[in-house]
């Protein structure tokens, strides 16, 4: 009597059947399980031991099979790693991915699958992007809502949580290759849905929290008392700050994240595209020998085929996911005014200032409004080609070098510590404070007038190994017993951040500051202006002052805000910083990359 091979199925052990249904998996690692549907349909005793409820073990096992997992183990710790947390979170991304290839854009799922392929980008380490780009065709579903919602503007107004993970999805998956398959109705329907992201920046998002407040968040320490005659106590409870947030679901458990602004991603999306026009036309004619022969200094970003950074000089020598830490921090960090607000089952690995890697020499571009638009609020003069903008390109080139202020030294105060109303001008420095860098030392001095006092800062070494040069070795680390905790705070809600390696612990940094200079080739731009910055810890944004030499100060300073992004590009706005309140201001996007000295 024959036996047939369902029946033969069905007498199998469960471990047995188990380990069948890991290895029938394995051989197709893109895509869901269509290995396990099968065998669930062979019996009901098969349906019992292999379904999600009652083998969450196997599904586990899927998970690490199909998606990256040393991101959440990094950023969450052994929790999010568990059997059941990584079963739960499979069964969320089948679902949305099964969704996505099917280009459903309609429904109550749509923000949550969104989320859900935002955070799979944020803890992509190659598998994660496999499944959302070479499966689930993710730009496809992309380019489908932008057909459907036509214009951001309209899309902000209904759903602005949507339209920001919406845009940073567009970057996230704007390789050279996803730019070549846009059909030309893609690519236009693409950039009118950007420009006004790009155009009319100030009516969106910008960053997670108020440019002109340095500190936006209150300490954690439950004995942390304020006096209320302080003029820090008076600018942290007289300004209303409201965090834009959402509470979402991930590996199981409930977390209230951060909704990231949506005009750098933007700008992003929109360069990579315009570099690859550039590398597309077929009639560039370079004019004469020496522009041929000159250095290119202009460098416009996108993402290779990896997801990464395609500039040649990156600043990470990390894995992919590493580069997403800042980002993730600031997810996760930048949702509460009182304190950081970080869940109380995460790890503290990630930091959102991305202490370390300022320092270099930046080129890119920023884009200024052509002052015909500014005065013509009702919008009668437009640009019809959808590849252009209203707005004049720029080449910016300057070299930044990192500072840091150490747990042993009192950091520089605020402009808000002494009531100082316009802040950003200044880059959140008190007025009339001005650096003195030793030449050599890797040490720079800042006297206050303010108060009347001289704080030093160190320049790090080279590399992550925590050393500063100005210090020495033995200096720069402190006993592993001490005070541990990875982010203190003090009575002015500043973080000192540290971070653990190789059984040693990195001194407390309790402020960046970030000096330069604008390059000599790029000088005919800048003149000789200078560059002085600070770092808000909060969520890691750098407010840089582009001050003009003493016999051009009608020119006014520049001010230019922004993040250190994972592709290792600082992107934001900028603005001119001696326009009144009656008059347009100039203002438009900025983004520099790193490039090897």
């Amino acid at each position: 009597m024959k036996t047939s091979a369902s029946s033969t199925l069905c007498c199998l052990p469960p471990e047995l059947l188990t380990r069948i249904a890991f290895f029938a998996v394995a051989s197709d690692h893109c895509g869901p399980p269509r290995a396990v549907a099968a065998l669930l349909l062979t019996c009901r005793r098969n349906y019992t031991a292999l379904n999600f409820y009652g083998n969450k073990a196997l599904w586990a096992q899927v998970f690490r099979l199909k998606f990256d997992v040393a991101a959440p183990t990094r950023r969450l710790g052994a929790r999010a790693t568990l059997s059941v947390s990584l079963a739960t979170e499979s069964k969320k991304r089948f679902q949305a991915l099964h969704r996505i290839r099917m280009g459903v854009i309609f429904g109550p799922h749509l923000l949550a699958d969104l989320w859900t392929a935002f955070l799979m980008m944020l803890e992509n380490d190659g598998r994660n992007e496999v499944q959302l780009l070479d499966w689930a065709e993710l730009p496809k579903f992309l380019n489908a809502l932008i057909s459907f919602n036509g214009s951001a503007t309209t899309l902000w107004s209904r759903d602005p949580t949507q339209l920001s993970i919406l845009v940073w999805l567009m970057w996230f998956t704007s390789t050279a290759g996803v730019i070549c398959n846009e059909s030309p109705e893609e690519a236009k329907a693409t950039s009118l849905f950007l420009h006004p992201l790009i155009e009319n920046a100030r009516d969106f998002s910008n960053f997670h929290g108020p440019d002109d407040r340095f500190r936006v968040s209150l300490p954690r320490s439950s004995d942390f008392r304020v006096d209320s005659q302080s003029p820090t106590a008076f600018a942290i409870f007289n300004h209303t700050f409201s965090p834009d947030q959402r509470y979402i679901t991930h590996y199981g458990h409930p977390m209230t994240v951060a909704v990231p602004p949506v005009t750098s991603a933007a700008f992003l999306a929109f360069t990579a595209r315009q570099r690859q026009c550039i590398s597309n036309a077929s009639n560039v004619i370079l004019r004469d020998e020496e522009e041929f022969t000159a250095p290119t200094y202009l460098r416009l970003p996108t993402r290779n085929e990896e997801g990464t950074s395609a500039h040649s000089g990156s600043p990470f020598d990390t894995s992919t996911s590493e580069r997403y830490d800042p980002d993730w921090s600031r997810l996760t960090s930048c949702i509460n005014p009182i304190g950081l607000g970080r869940q109380h089952w995460q790890m503290d690995g990630a930091n959102a200032a991305a202490p370390g890697r300022w320092t270099g020499v930046w080129v890119g571009q920023f884009l200024a409004p052509y002052r015909g638009i500014l005065s013509d609020p009702q919008g009668i003069l437009r640009v019809e080609n959808p590849q252009d903008l209203a707005m004049a390109s720029s080449t910016l080139c300057c070299r930044l070098r990192e500072y840091h202020c150490l747990s042993s030294e009192v950091p520089v105060a605020s402009g808000e510590d002494v009531g100082e109303s316009d802040q950003i001008t200044n880059c959140w420095l008190p007025r009339g404070t001005e650096p003195q860098e030793t030449k050599g030392k890797n040490v720079m001095d800042i006297y206050d007038p303010t108060t009347r006092r001289s704080s030093r800062y160190y320049s790090p070494g080279p590399g992550d190994d925590g050393t500063y040069p100005g210090i020495g070795q033995k200096d720069a680390y402190r006993n592993q017993d001490a005070e541990s905790p990875s982010e203190k705070h003090n009575a002015n809600g500043e973080v000192g951040i540290e971070s653990n390696e190789d059984g040693r612990c990195h001194r407390a940094i309790r402020d960046i500051l970030v000096t330069g200079s604008i390059e000599q080739r790029q000088g005919d731009n800048w003149l000789d202006w200078a560059v002085i910055g600070r770092v808000r810890l909060w969520d890691g944004l750098l407010v840089l002052r582009r001050k003009p030499p003493p016999n051009q100060e009608h020119l006014g300073n520049g001010i230019f805000r922004g993040y250190l992004t994972a592709s290792g590009q600082i992107v934001g706005r900028w603005r001119n910083g001696w326009a009144s309140g009656e008059a347009p201001q100039l203002e438009g996007p900025f983004v520099i990359a790193k490039i090897k000295d």
